[in-house]
């Protein structure tokens, strides 16, 4: 598939994956559509080359206006957030399900020719037992630690749906995702981590794949390019548990790793008091206590094999020695942004979509 005057629609473009992957379109000769709910939010794309369209992925007819004429369209935008509560549960689903149905039937209708479905790991569901990996063949086993990762599983199950009746859909499903430009719960723990103040971490021994945002993007990119229409993609990076993540942290942080194990019983414990009292979202903000959080990393593995991108698209995942110096090094030059995100606020918090 030659990029030369093909045109990429991409949602969620405002997002830690989404502007990666817009670089890297751009470096490939693409014409850019990048879509968000906030032209603001949009500040590292000023000097690109690209056309910028403020819609919310809710809004069908608004979709349909803006993504006629490209050939290519990416799917990423999504409400990424755990803890929600139940006034929140309806419009995280009206984003990352309605939504996901809106874009991938909008681009099939307006004759794109590829459509790349950005999903999550946890739309498959906990790996299994620890040691075992994963692959794109498991069937879900229908418990949902968030509901983040429900509403993710009931779109990737809307997109497998089009796809059977002919859409020209490929699926990639990320696993844990970190990098420059990362101003999630994960870049906040980093700061902590490298600044030394990090004396406690989860005693589990649940497993994720950290895979680098640029490696994320140009898995994304490959689906479009070689990835087969209605199969699935995972992009997993190499599959380490949290005290081993947080030792190479450290180490390449050049501090003492975290040495105490917080049990799981009084992980439970904290995040149901935190969940429970006034104000308790706003005392944990950027740390991942809450009922949701907590059970992500005590109730599943998320280790899955990326054997297939491996073999059908050339992907290639980088080692953490390799993708975490640039990475801690974006944290600290940006470490008066993390510290203010982390920081307690007082009143109920909130979170956008991406």
């Amino acid at each position: 598939m030659s990029n030369t005057n093909q045109r990429a629609y991409v949602t969620g473009a405002s997002g830690l994956i989404g502007q990666h992957l817009v670089h890297l379109l751009v470096d490939q000769g693409f014409d850019v559509t990048c879509v968000t709910r906030d032209a603001r939010h949009l500040q590292y794309a000023k000097d690109l080359p690209i056309h910028v369209v403020e819609a919310d992925v809710r809004d069908r007819e608004r979709i349909r206006q803006t993504i006629a004429g490209h050939s290519v369209v990416f799917h990423l935008a999504a409400w990424v957030q755990f803890g929600v509560n139940s006034r929140q549960q309806g419009a995280m689903r009206e984003i990352n399900v309605d939504g996901t149905r809106n874009v991938l039937e909008e681009a099939w209708r307006s004759g794109a020719r590829r459509i790349v479905y950005c999903s999550t790991i946890g739309a498959l569901g906990s790996s299994g037992p620890a040691g075992h990996l994963g692959n794109e063949e498991q069937m879900h086993n229908g418990r949902f630690q968030s509901f983040y990762v429900k509403t993710k599983h009931e779109a990737y199950l809307v997109a497998k749906e089009l796809a059977g009746e002919g859409a020209p859909i490929v699926l990639v499903l990320p696993n844990a995702t970190y990098g420059p430009g990362d101003n999630s719960v994960i870049a906040q723990q980093l700061l902590v981590c490298i600044q030394g103040r990090m004396s406690a971490i989860p005693g589990v021994s649940g497993t994720y794949c950290y895979t680098h945002v640029d490696d994320v993007a140009r898995g994304l990119w490959l689906a479009a390019e070689k990835g087969r229409i209605g199969e699935s993609y995972i992009l997993s990076g190499p599959a380490l548990e949290l005290a081993e993540f947080y030792a190479k942290v450290a180490a390449h942080a050049g501090v003492a790793p975290p040495k105490r194990r917080i049990p799981t019983w009084l992980l439970r414990i904290m995040a149901r008091v935190l969940d429970t009292i006034p104000g308790g979202k706003a005392i944990s903000k950027g740390r991942p206590i809450n009922r949701e959080a907590v059970a992500m990393i005590t109730e599943a593995n998320w280790a899955f094999s990326a054997a297939k991108a491996q073999s059908e698209l050339g992907w290639r995942a980088r080692t953490l020695d390799d993708g975490l110096d640039e990475t801690l090094e974006w944290v600290r030059q940006n470490q008066a942004t993390l510290a203010a995100l982390s920081a307690p606020e007082p009143g109920p918090t909130r979170s956008a979509a991406a």
